[in-house]
């Protein structure tokens, strides 16, 4: 955790004064850094593809013979690229944060973030930073950037002869979208529940962890935009579940608090 707040801190800074620090950077740095950021869209078009690569690099099978930290580098650097695009995206949208201006100023901002899908994002990615690496914790983001590639890609195969080729394959996967968010979310909650066993079954328990991503699940749950398709994921989850639940009263009263807690308005 201490790595990821130094980063950040040096991030913030450099963010805040690179017309300062601008002439003293040599040309062949700086001149891709402002072609980079001058696109938005296209800056997070290309983050989103490095998190799909750096995943499907890190769930190579074998990679780990080469070394047990070489494969984990990929999952935080998977991590940190998330942590950037959500940043590009929430500056792009609501300007950087009033550090300058004061703590009142930025609870402001920040209230105004926290109803939002990309606040959600970041949060998730802030929790796994200090948890241990689990590939399902990259497979939600690398979800959600391959929906975002597939819709950029879409807007091309018009203009790019190359692209007719992959037409149908590329209209399938358009329309087997709600399919594969209805999965994704299914796995969203799964993760969470897996979590809660890892109290039980592990020797480092993430008690923090657990605590945090509920947390996000809630908020993914009452969310305008994400509400509908996480009612049908409980949904489907409790008609496998439920049933077996319903057998051991101790335990089916304890997931009826759960439900509770869960649906209460945040």
């Amino acid at each position: 955790m201490m790595q990821f707040i130094v980063v950040l801190a040096v991030a913030g800074l450099l963010y805040n004064n690179y017309e300062r620090i601008k002439p003293y950077i040599p040309e062949r740095i700086r001149a891709p850094l402002e072609r980079f950021g001058k696109d938005v869209n296209q800056t997070v078009i290309h983050i989103h593809t490095l998190v799909l690569v750096l995943t499907m690099v890190y769930m190579i099978p074998g990679l780990d013979w080469i070394g047990f930290t070489f494969q984990y580098w990929f999952y935080y650097a998977a991590l940190w690229t998330a942590f950037a695009g959500s940043c590009v995206t929430i500056s792009a949208n609501n300007g950087p944060p009033p550090i300058r201006e004061g703590w009142g100023k930025c609870k402001e901002y920040l209230g105004k973030l926290s109803t939002g899908v990309e606040f959600q994002w970041l949060f998730y990615v802030l929790i796994f930073f200090s948890a241990d690496p689990f590939f399902l914790v990259l497979l939600v983001p690398a979800r959600r950037s391959f929906t975002a590639l597939t819709k950029h890609i879409v807007k091309f195969v018009p203009h790019v002869p190359q692209l007719q080729a992959y037409k149908t394959t590329i209209d399938e996967l358009v329309a087997k979208e709600p399919e594969v968010l209805l999965a994704a979310t299914i796995a969203e909650v799964l993760l969470g529940w897996y979590l809660i066993l890892g109290i039980f079954l592990f020797e480092n328990k993430q008690f923090l962890v657990v605590l945090l991503y509920w947390q996000f699940l809630r908020m993914r749950y009452h969310a305008p935009r994400s509400k509908a398709v996480h009612e049908k994921a409980w949904g489907v989850i409790g008609e496998k579940v439920d049933p077996v639940v319903s057998k051991v009263p101790p335990v089916e009263k304890a997931v009826d608090m759960v439900k509770t807690y869960f649906k209460k308005p945040m």
